[in-house]
């Protein structure tokens, strides 16, 4: 079954947001955008699903799944990985992951995201083609955390609202209203407002997060030399089995292992989604 939104999916969410927000017209007149107060200051060990380690290479490990679709020994097994090749690893699980970490990645070599993914084709109002990622904030939390501001960045095509459908059914759309509204990042706030450090690593697993190579090319244009996501859906099952594997190889084997992993790797028996990758052209040879 598919873990997150598909095109269809995210036009239904993107038609919730009208009613939830009570948005009058599709788009924004105002050029500007009110400031959101993100907070990209370095976090250290405090708990609540956030954890900071000391060394000298820096990694993120991201899991905003973790609050729906958690996997304790996955969590250990790839801090325990980037801890022995000598990362420093910054943690975020479920609702500690939100929109602050994903806006300032400029100091992680490696950053490593769990989340359910959406996808838009472009046709729903303002908001851009390209792939979507889910934050483990809930719309009424992103308000509490961000302020009434998050309003106009949602107009405004930047941010979006999912809904993740439960598996085994497909669900009607009386159902998919029901469902808990999570902030999703979209191509254009990754665009506009992320940083990320040069020669950088991205390992994103989710559905749809290498639907159309949207954000892998945003992120490549920024300075990362790698971006790994799927192609269509994926269980959660079948992406946990096969993260460990990808980051290992990764670490011990460099970017051509991880480029011979990504192109063997076989796809997901439930959903025929793959892994695909997008390499730099300096480091495709």
């Amino acid at each position: 079954m598919r873990s997150s939104l598909n095109t269809r999916y995210l036009t239904i969410t993107l038609i919730i947001i009208v009613a939830v927000i009570g948005i009058a017209a599709y788009y924004y007149k105002q050029n500007t955008l009110p400031p959101l107060n993100i907070n990209t200051s370095t976090v250290t060990n405090t708990g609540n699903n956030q954890v900071t380690y000391q060394s000298n290479l820096h990694a993120l490990y991201y899991d905003s799944l973790y609050r729906e679709y958690p996997n304790y020994t996955l969590d250990a097994i790839i801090i325990t990985t980037l801890e022995s090749h000598g990362y420093d690893v910054d943690v975020y699980l479920g609702k500690n992951a939100t929109l602050d970490q994903l806006t300032d990645l400029q100091k992680y070599q490696l950053v490593i995201i769990r989340a359910h993914g959406g996808y838009s084709n472009g046709t729903s109002g303002p908001y851009p083609p390209g792939e979507y990622i889910f934050t483990g904030l809930h719309y009424n939390e992103s308000i509490l955390e961000y302020g009434e501001n998050i309003n106009t960045w949602i107009k405004k095509g930047y941010l979006a609202l999912g809904v993740i459908p439960p598996q085994g059914k497909e669900p009607s759309r009386e159902e998919l209203e029901k469902l808990p509204k999570y902030l999703v990042i979209g191509p254009k706030y990754i665009e506009k407002e992320t940083t990320v450090k040069q020669n950088s690593v991205f390992i994103v697993f989710g559905c749809y997060t290498f639907e159309d190579g949207t954000l892998a090319r945003i992120l490549l244009e920024k300075g990362a030399i790698v971006y790994v996501g799927w192609k269509g859906g994926v269980t959660p099952e079948y992406m946990d089995g096969i993260l460990p594997g990808i980051i290992n190889t990764y670490l011990s084997k460099g970017i051509n292992g991880l480029k011979s992993f990504v192109n063997n790797s076989p796809p997901d028996p439930h959903t025929n989604g793959r892994l695909q990758i997008l390499l730099k052209p300096s480091n495709a040879s």
